[in-house]
């Protein structure tokens, strides 16, 4: 029966070194300094006519957006399908990058290669939302073709010669050789 008050007493050890771990929760974000970042990454247009998911996939699968902090504080907010995201994160400035940041127009959102400044205040949330221009586009106007472009690039003053169709074999429609300036 001596053995009954050594087992009550490992017993409140170990009920106190639990209570000690759950105490690092953090869902009470005003209490522990914390703050919320969230908001939306929109990437595109993706293809000269959109929508044009079912030919390229979702453009949010597998981004996330990293959040750094010049002590080495290192954040990973993770994208849903929408390109939305929230995290709660310590207050502070953090600079953010795209990863993987594979789209034309990426590195000037996210001010390549030092990240876009993000201010996070405790007990608010931030919302930044990041918007990726990949400056793909329709031909211009309703003709479109290289008369448009011709006329566009001697519109802005440039001197354009129009040269001999080019022929490539991995191309169903022959090109066009213009010599500028």
């Amino acid at each position: 029966m001596k053995r009954t008050p050594v087992l009550i007493a490992i017993s409140l050890i170990l009920l106190l070194i639990v209570a000690a771990c759950g105490a690092g929760n953090r869902n009470d974000t005003a209490a522990t300094g914390d703050g919320t970042f969230a908001s939306s990454v929109t990437i595109g247009p993706l293809c000269p006519v959109e929508p044009c998911e079912t030919l390229y996939g979702h453009p949010y699968h597998n981004l996330e957006l990293v959040l750094m902090q010049p002590g080495g504080v290192r954040i990973i907010a993770p994208l849903t399908d929408d390109g939305e995201f929230s995290v709660a994160v310590p207050a502070g400035v953090y600079d953010v990058h795209l990863s993987p940041c594979m789209y034309m127009g990426c590195g000037t959102v996210f001010n390549a290669p030092h990240g876009a400044p993000v201010t996070v205040v405790s007990g608010k949330t931030s919302n930044t939302r990041f918007d990726i221009d990949t400056g793909i586009r329709a031909p211009a106007g309703p003709d479109g073709g290289v008369e448009s472009l011709v006329r566009r690039l001697r519109d802005t003053g440039a001197t354009v010669e129009i040269g001999e169709p080019a022929f490539q074999g991995f191309f169903s429609l022959p090109g066009q050789i213009l010599q500028v300036n």
